[in-house]
């Protein structure tokens, strides 16, 4: 991965982030992934087939964990991170079980990881 690539992406995330709610939710629930830890799937979503459709449109060849690597960054430079006392919310710690689990987490690795970020 470039630096123009990791720059390319960022932008196209932030205009897409700007302009489409959808992208915002889906940002959120990446941000719950990232902050407890667990891996971003975004072969076939919506957000990663965008995002490889436009790199190749620029002459990127963008694949799977090289996806991911560039979001993983993305959250990481932006710092996407959730604050601990979000999660002192219930309906946001009920929303974060939710995500974790329908993203192949259990329920020992959840309370682990909440417990990790309480």
């Amino acid at each position: 991965m470039t630096n123009q690539l990791q720059k390319e992406v960022n932008t196209l995330i932030e205009d897409c982030l700007n302009v489409n709610s959808s992208w915002v939710e889906a940002f959120n629930e990446l941000a719950i992934l990232y902050t407890l830890g667990l891996d971003l799937d975004l072969d076939g979503t919506i957000i990663g087939d965008y995002i490889i459709e436009d790199m190749a449109e620029k002459g990127y060849e963008v694949e799977g964990r090289n996806l991911e690597g560039l979001i993983y960054r993305y959250l990481t430079d932006f710092n996407y991170r959730l604050p601990t006392e979000w999660f002192e919310i219930e309906y946001n710690l009920e929303m974060a079980k939710e995500v974790a689990l329908n993203n192949g987490a259990d329920e020992d690795c959840i309370d682990q990881l909440l417990c990790a970020n309480v």
